[in-house]
């Protein structure tokens, strides 16, 4: 399958975001102002957790991108599926959670404690990086009211994810538009709606994550250069699209020495220039194709080593750059993937082991659910995404067993179980 070069650009995005050591995170569930912390106070488990995600990211979103078609634009936050994933971690069991830490790609022999530990170390460091950039982040747990959460998990997610736990009438049409309204709001408007009513029946617990990003370049693209342009699509065909234009060269300063934060490299795979955002804790790297390569295989090549290698690449260099401006919004079912990654056992009803979770309920993942936003344009990026994690269950209604297909009956004695008749119904007529 063959990819654009745009969906590369929202990939690299889609990264960087999600790269701890470079992001602001700040919480509008508690006003209070948060002490500033820097990448000093990561303990060195802090750092394997930031490996783990290293290796989450690139594949997460390689899975997504093959799963859809080639038409179809891409953009995913790796740390917001990661973050809700790991609230998920904290109230699983047995193999369950072995699964989960597998599809977190979590080293072994990594305890409960030390992961919840490194999300809320983390979740320190990474405010004030960059005051001319925003990134926020926002957990919660919505339980059904008529269950109880175990204790230690609520205090799990309140006091290392720093979520909001609330229990909710899930019948209540109105539960619908309180949980929309706080995605709305941690996302800035930017997604106004993750869930729909009526709520499924089966539904026990929601555990969402919502993360916006807003980033001016540190030099912005001159609205004059914009210019309709060709743009041209993986299957052939071509479009106008609004292209802006940067020329390095223009950011010499009065001695004609060269900024050193735009950055550029290439390769027998693509071109790569990398731009900063506010004083540069943040930044997006676009990765163009070469004309023997497409973004696909860009993709099929990206890697946590590979994308560490790439950015060893990028130097100061004097080059030219047109980039579409793009707005989109995109949205993902997670389970295909997670599965593939070795989380299938918290998906099937049968095995999921979510005991530390629940007091009075046996449950397993229903739904898992990605969705996002993301602006381009000359002054600089937008975005944001929302992953929510639906928990189910079997044990809220009576089960339906619905003949509506060849069956078997058996007529037997009851205590000791001898068969008098025993029969197939492969057509239920009345002769």
């Amino acid at each position: 399958m063959r990819w654009t070069a745009l969906c590369t650009t929202l990939a690299l995005l889609a990264l960087l975001i999600c790269q701890c050591s470079d992001s602001r995170i700040t919480n509008n569930d508690n006003p209070t102002p948060v002490p500033q912390y820097t990448m000093a106070d990561l303990t060195a488990t802090d750092h394997e957790l930031l490996e783990a995600g290293s290796q989450f990211a690139p594949e997460i979103f390689r899975r997504i991108c093959e799963s859809r078609e080639i038409d179809e634009n891409v953009f995913v936050s790796p740390l917001s599926i990661s973050v809700a994933l790991g609230m998920v971690h904290a109230g699983a069991a047995g193999e369950t959670q072995q699964a989960i830490s597998q599809a977190l790609r979590l080293p072994a022999g990594m305890t409960l404690d030390q992961v919840n530990e490194s999300y809320r170390t983390i979740m320190k460091v990474l405010p004030g990086l960059d005051p001319r950039t925003t990134v926020s982040l926002a957990n919660a747990v919505w339980y059904r009211q008529s269950l109880t959460l175990h204790g230690s998990f609520q205090t799990i997610c309140r006091d290392y994810f720093d979520a909001a736990v609330r229990g909710m009438d899930f019948d209540d049409p109105a539960t619908v538009d309180t949980i929309n309204s706080w995605v709305d709001d941690k996302t800035r408007g930017l997604i106004s709606e993750i869930v729909a009513s009526p709520l499924p029946r089966d539904l026990v617990a929601l555990l969402a994550n919502a993360i916006y990003f807003k980033g001016d370049w540190t030099y912005s693209f001159d609205p004059d250069f914009t210019k309709p342009q060709v743009f041209h699509r993986a299957d052939g065909s071509e479009v106008i699209r609004d292209m802006m234009y940067l020329d390095t060269d223009s950011l010499l300063d009065d001695n004609s020495r060269r900024d050193t934060t735009v950055l550029y490299a290439s390769t027998q795979l693509f071109w790569a220039a990398s731009l900063p955002y506010g004083n540069g804790a943040l930044r997006m790297t676009v990765l163009s194709p070469t004309r023997d390569h497409t973004a696909d295989d860009i993709i099929g090549a990206f890697t946590a080593e590979s994308w560490a290698e790439w950015r060893g690449l990028l130097r100061p260099a004097s080059f030219e750059l047109a980039l579409p401006k793009f707005r989109f919004e995109f949205e993902q079912p997670l389970k295909d993937q997670l599965v593939d990654m070795g989380m299938g056992p918290a998906f099937d009803p049968f095995v999921a082991n979510f005991d530390s979770m629940f007091v009075d309920a046996d449950v397993f993942i229903s739904q898992a659910l990605h969705k996002s936003f993301v602006q381009v344009d000359e002054v600089g990026t937008e975005a944001a995404a929302v992953t929510v994690i639906a928990m189910g269950t079997t044990s809220l209604e009576k089960q339906l067993i619905r003949c509506d297909r060849p069956f078997v009956f058996v007529i037997h004695e009851s205590t000791t179980g001898t068969i008098l008749f025993a029969g197939r119904v492969a057509d239920p007529v009345w002769q």
